[in-house]
């Protein structure tokens, strides 16, 4: 997101859920859980407040309006089951919410959860569900968003951006779509708005999305993570993560090599995980259609990943949830792209810009200004 912003894309970030079922590692904090005071979804607005200041976002909205659906919690516990929660939500109800911001705000990228929720949580399951059918009412003509039949205003909150839009479900991750929402970039939080009733004005009319892409992470880039991690917890100094090329960029599809840091041990309190499964879910290589190198802003998101100290440890490029299981932060980020054309490959074999073959799109807006680098070719 920061890259993006940074750049002059409109980046817009549309969260699910408070994020309110969530764990809570300050032991000061403790009171703000659903168990006792349930105030957590909103200790966490002001998290994500900070988060978005960190990333340059400033175009983020609560879909529906804030606390519109709960915190499911993980899978399989008795959150899934609330009434309220955004697993149990009618993915027609919340799409049609996202479809009015994205026909309002007119992007021509959309980011989510892979279909799997990034690691199995429902609510970004749900997310994914809900982005998907979102882009295929925003653009159906047939589809009438924002005036009802008596002319009454219809309120509506979601996803997107004038050029990348991206829902999370709690807003809590800083590298891509959080922890609680539907999908998409990140941005900065906001009410939803009501859309003024009557005729359908300019910015209700269909708009079609260019690209549709997926977050995800190659099995390959979480394997080279496990070995940094045990390397960083036995040795003085290690190679921390795959931030960025070293050197002249490799040969054509060959794999992005390891940018060494400085000396850094695993921190202390933070335990190795067994295994890439301890991680967010991998998938197959190929799978994986485009590689963003933002390594340039990665202190952007390790301070917006700081802003979220109920949920995260940070420390250096380490980071840890409630489980204390290690992790590195990345300035690099995978998706897959699930509708749209598919830009040329860059230096190491996938697309390396999330608005490639825009332009080639003969119903596409023009691409951002001051991002060059965006256009096909």
């Amino acid at each position: 997101m920061a890259k993006y912003a940074a750049g002059g894309a409109h980046v817009t970030l549309v969260t699910c859920t408070l994020g309110e079922l969530g764990e809570i590692i300050p032991p000061g904090l403790a009171a703000l859980a659903a168990d006792r005071d349930d105030q957590l979804g909103g200790y966490r607005i002001g998290e994500l407040d900070a988060a978005c200041r960190a990333l340059g976002v400033t175009d983020h909205r609560y879909l529906g309006g804030p606390g519109r659906w709960r915190d499911s919690g993980m899978i399989g516990t008795s959150g899934n089951d609330d009434p309220r929660s955004f697993w149990q939500a009618d993915v027609e109800e919340a799409a049609t919410a996202l479809a009015a911001v994205i026909r309002e705000v007119r992007p021509q990228v959309m980011v989510t959860y892979d279909d799997d929720g990034f690691y199995g949580h429902p609510d970004h399951i749900q997310a994914h569900r809900v982005a998907w059918r979102a882009f295929q009412l925003a653009a159906d003509a047939g589809v009438v968003i924002g005036a009802s039949a008596t002319g009454a205003s219809v309120t509506g909150a979601s996803v997107t951006g004038a050029s990348v839009t991206g829902a999370s479900a709690t807003g809590a991750s800083a590298t891509g779509p959080s922890a609680t929402g539907p999908s998409v970039i990140e941005g900065s939080l906001t009410e939803a708005s009501a859309i003024d009733g009557g005729e359908c004005g300019p910015a209700m009319l269909p708009w079609r999305v260019s690209k549709f892409y997926a977050s995800t992470t190659p099995q390959s880039v979480l394997d080279e993570e496990i070995e940094t991690l045990r390397t960083a917890a036995t040795a003085a100094t290690a190679a921390t993560s795959a931030f960025g090329p070293v050197g002249p960029p490799p040969a054509q599809g060959a794999q992005r090599p390891l940018e060494t840091q400085r000396a850094q041990r695993l921190p202390a309190g933070f335990v190795l995980p067994e295994s890439a499964a301890d991680l967010v879910y991998g998938v197959p290589d190929e799978q994986v259609t485009t590689e963003i190198d933002a390594s340039a802003y990665l202190d952007a998101k390790l301070a917006a990943m700081r802003a979220h100290g109920t949920q995260i440890t940070v420390d250096g490029v380490f980071f840890a949830l409630s489980n204390k299981v290690a992790q590195l932060a990345s300035g690099v980020e995978h998706y897959a792209l699930l509708a749209g054309q598919r830009g040329p490959d860059g230096p190491y074999g996938r697309e390396d810009d999330l608005f490639a073959a825009v332009a080639l799109d003969p119903e596409a807006e023009p691409v951002p200004p001051g991002a060059a680098a965006r256009r096909a070719g």
